[in-house]
């Protein structure tokens, strides 16, 4: 709190000493109830939110973090789970995958009843349980007549590579 509660009384006040002694001691009570205040502002929003917050959505939506799980990961398995609905367009998958890795991370495209998802390794935040994850919640929300193919993408400057792969069906690696 920025201000003492002594200021809110009338300079007549100010100097009567009971008074001054009496929010002296409420000082500190009042100053906890505002940070607790501020907390549980910070907590409606999950931009803004703490661990404890956190848990509070995983719980609601019934998500189990893992303990390897950054707060990051976290909040964007949160923001995938919050924004899952039945996609009836495009439009609507390519605003959902903004989302989870922003405006540049993905490219969608659709032919022969195949939706080809194809994400950016770079952009998602711990991508190597958050693609599979996306892909878990894309089969469960997808048109019964159409495939899913997910393709994740990663820039590596070394001579070893390393590969592996999710997938509905099968798995194709080509390196160039």
């Amino acid at each position: 709190m920025d201000r003492k509660l002594i200021d809110y009384l009338p300079p007549v006040l100010q100097n009567i000493r009971e008074l001054r002694e009496i929010n002296k001691a409420v000082e500190p009570e009042l100053s906890l109830a505002w940070d607790a205040y501020a907390l549980l502002l910070a907590n409606l929003f999950l931009d803004s939110a703490t661990e404890l917050g956190v848990g509070i959505w995983e719980q609601e939506l019934k998500l189990l973090p893992k303990n390897t799980d950054s707060l990051d990961v976290r909040k964007a398995r949160i923001k995938a789970k919050w924004n899952l609905d039945v996609p009836y367009s495009i439009p609507w998958l390519k605003s959902w995958l903004a989302g989870l890795c922003g405006k540049i991370g993905y490219e969608v495209s659709i032919s022969d009843y195949t939706i080809d998802v194809q994400l950016d390794y770079d952009a998602l935040p711990n991508a190597e349980s958050l693609t599979a994850e996306i892909l878990d919640m894309l089969l469960a929300i997808r048109p019964a007549n159409m495939q899913i193919m997910m393709t994740a993408f990663l820039q590596s400057y070394s001579n070893a590579v390393v590969f592996a792969g999710v997938s509905e069906c099968s798995t194709v690696v080509e390196i160039f």
